[in-house]
């Protein structure tokens, strides 16, 4: 029986996790699967391949500005293999051999990470905020007001909506704190 030439993993990451995210594929890759697709909301697929180190870079852009070829190319001048965008994050992939540590980041200083987190911030982390804010806390008390079965039922998915938006929320927000103040640092 011959080998296995693909490989599917389900991973769950939020838009905070992007270093993680570049580290798990790294790793993957380190074991002999190269990261070839993702699906949302979290299905990777990976063809063996010769195991080797190699760098995985995210940057985030929003859906209005999609990788359009200058900005590809710009990468591509640099050694960056261009893999696809996701939910705004471009995947950039370069073998680690062979590189000074400053060629092994897209990006050239800390305040362009910092200025990643702050679209991030604007673009993802505040929209989730919006939505609880304005949609499932006013449902919250809608539904509260009523005793029928659906509006308990639909009460309960509330409550659990709420209970993950706010955890989502802190984490996410925690999360890009702490990557600021380590990218001030830098």
């Amino acid at each position: 029986m011959g080998q296995k030439t693909t490989k599917r993993l389900f991973r769950f990451w939020t838009i905070a996790d992007f270093e993680a995210e570049e580290e798990f594929l790294r790793e993957q890759h380190k074991q002999g699967w190269k990261f070839v697709k993702y699906t949302l909301p979290g299905f990777y697929t990976f063809e063996a391949s010769t195991p080797e180190d190699v760098i995985y870079q995210l940057d985030f852009t929003d859906t209005k500005c999609k990788a359009t070829p200058a900005y590809l190319q710009m990468f591509a001048d640099y050694g960056w293999e261009y893999l696809l965008t996701v939910n705004g994050f471009n995947y950039f992939r370069k073998p680690a051999v062979a590189h000074a540590p400053e060629d092994l980041t897209i990006f050239s200083d800390p305040q362009s990470k910092i200025d990643m987190i702050q679209k991030i911030t604007c673009r993802r982390l505040l929209p989730i905020l919006v939505i609880l804010l304005c949609c499932i806390i006013p449902q919250l008390s809608i539904q509260s007001q009523y005793d029928d079965l659906a509006s308990r039922i639909l009460y309960g998915v509330f409550i659990i909506l709420f209970i993950v938006y706010i955890v989502l929320i802190m984490h996410i927000s925690v999360t890009l704190a702490k990557l600021r103040k380590k990218y001030q640092k830098d």
